[in-house]
């Protein structure tokens, strides 16, 4: 009889393959709170059927760094001995989930440590999905983390080039019966690969992010080097998308000193947004030191001239404040190279 993994399992094959819904309900209840259901007192006849259908989790957190702010890193260990990496972020009352959906990443953004690493390999639902419980139950088990709320696809990888995964581990995340998150409490950040990848999204109940980082076609090509579409082309897809789910845009900027973070970035980037239906929303986030560049933030006083056009022109902008850059948990700073190094040489 094959095995599957507990949580590649919808509620549905869940409840046929353990011959009960409410067997179902309450393996799924576990989980959704970060108890792990093979260790659970659970009765003889279902720990036997848990048993022969299903395997336990083939991932494991090996490593914990929590900065002075409080933000975690999880470095989590795959069957095959490659690594992502998942942030537990908390702020304002809440813990947002930061979680990775591939190995490494082909966008190659040059600001990026992630993107420096190449893409090893896509990431399977499952695997995305670990990610959440391992996050619960860092929750569950602190007396430091405030109570879980939001998720953000803002790890490591580009979630549209691994789009049939993770539109997997959405349907998931937000069924009512297996982890039960709001769809609005889920965001999906992507630097928009291609056109028709973006049209994608309107499949997806999810909130979207567009990780723009310029406005302007040249400076864009520099940052994001593997882009092969322009901004307007992109922001046609974009705008249809929101069309279709009537909704607005959050856009985020890494702004990086002497290179994007010009009065005439920010004039370019309001152009852009002009084309756009609904209400966008802005986040500045200043560069994070990574290995391997020179790229240093902007002044505080180039920050609040950008964010000023921007107010100026209608829009809402705030400015991303730094979390985890002491332990590489910031934005951009996430990175497993040493592992896939060492498992790719063997």
């Amino acid at each position: 009889m094959s095995q599957h993994p507990i949580l590649s399992c919808s509620f549905d094959a869940l409840a046929q393959t353990l011959a009960g819904s409410g067997r179902a309900k309450a393996i799924w209840s576990l989980l959704r709170n970060g108890q792990d259901p093979f260790q659970a007192p659970l009765g003889k006849k279902l720990t036997r059927a848990l048993n022969q259908n299903l395997t336990a989790f083939d991932e494991r957190v090996t490593t914990r760094h929590q900065s002075p702010c409080g933000t975690l890193k999880l470095g989590i260990a795959l069957q095959d001995k490659l690594e992502v990496e998942t942030v537990l972020i908390p702020m304002n009352g809440r813990t947002t989930v930061c979680i990775s959906s591939q190995v490494g990443c082909a966008r190659g953004c040059t600001f990026c440590s992630t993107g420096q690493m190449n893409l090893i390999r896509n990431l399977k639902a499952h695997e995305i999905l670990f990610q959440v419980y391992a996050a619960r139950r860092c929750i569950q088990e602190s007396q430091d983390l405030p109570p879980f709320r939001n998720i953000v696809f803002m790890g490591m990888g580009e979630p549209l080039n691994n789009f049939e995964e993770v539109k997997k581990a959405i349907t998931q995340m937000v069924h009512p019966l297996t982890f039960a998150i709001g769809a609005k409490r889920i965001t999906l950040s992507t630097v928009g690969p291609s056109p028709s990848l973006i049209q994608k999204l309107k499949t997806l109940p999810t909130r979207i992010a567009w990780s723009i980082h310029a406005a302007e076609d040249t400076k864009r090509q520099r940052l994001v080097p593997t882009t092969k579409h322009s901004i307007a082309a992109l922001t046609d897809a974009f705008a249809d998308v929101l069309h279709r789910k009537k909704e607005g845009l959050f856009i985020e900027l890494t702004l990086i000193d002497n290179v994007n973070d010009r009065d005439e970035d920010a004039h370019h980037l309001v152009t852009c947004l002009k084309r756009l239906p609904g209400e966008s929303r802005v986040n500045l986030i200043p560069v994070n030191p990574t290995p391997g560049n020179s790229f240093a933030p902007p002044t505080p006083e180039r920050i609040q001239s950008f964010r000023a056009i921007l107010h100026e022109a209608g829009y809402f902008c705030s400015v991303r404040p730094s979390r985890g850059d002491e332990e590489a948990a910031a934005c951009g700073q996430l990175i497993t190279l040493r592992t896939q190094e060492g498992v790719l040489a063997q």
